[in-house]
């Protein structure tokens, strides 16, 4: 929520970042809620703030506004110097952060693929049953990859079909339909 703060849903986004990592992402979501903004700027803010974080769920009430315009200056150069700096590099800060929380995120989900790597090559090398390993496959990719799915199938030149031979994960009915 905005109304809550910017940085209370920056510090969410990198809490459920953390999660993330602890267990598969499917067991979580971010959602978006307005409830009180500033009118004239509460819908650009909140898609802003909403893309930047990945929100993809947002409920937009819009009825609180508060306190109207009242809070907007009255005059030209409202802040001085001093406060408009602060601002600025307020929203420099910001944008560092959110910057850094960007590679961060690409930068685990390349470590993911870089242990998966590494433990297929491992099974590779140690398990000499092609099913075994086809199966072996699937269960590193789903909890070292932290996939929710992951399937291996083959295929076949006469039926020109692809033949699902090994899976990990909740496939909610997906190899039925292959």
């Amino acid at each position: 929520k905005n109304c809550k703060g910017v940085f209370k849903g920056l510090a969410n986004r990198c809490l459920l970042a953390q999660q993330a990592q602890e267990a598969p992402p499917s067991a979580r979501i971010m959602s978006g809620e307005d409830l009180a903004n500033i009118g004239p700027v509460a819908v650009i803010q909140d898609l802003a703030a909403m893309a930047v974080l990945g929100v993809e769920s947002v409920e937009r009430n819009g009825h609180h506004y508060f306190p109207g315009l009242s809070m907007f200056a009255k005059e030209i150069d409202f802040f001085d110097d001093e406060e408009v700096g602060m601002l600025t590099e307020l929203a420099g800060n910001l944008s560092l952060a959110l910057a850094h929380m960007a590679r961060q995120e690409k930068l685990d989900k390349l470590a993911r693929v870089r242990a998966i790597l590494g433990e297929t090559n491992a099974a590779i090398i140690r398990i000499h049953d092609k099913q075994v390993l086809f199966q072996e496959v699937c269960r590193i990719v789903v909890e070292t990859g932290r996939f929710p799915f992951a399937w291996l199938g083959i295929y076949d030149r006469g039926s020109m079909r692809v033949a699902p031979v090994a899976s990990a994960g909740i496939d909610n009915g997906f190899l039925a339909s292959v």
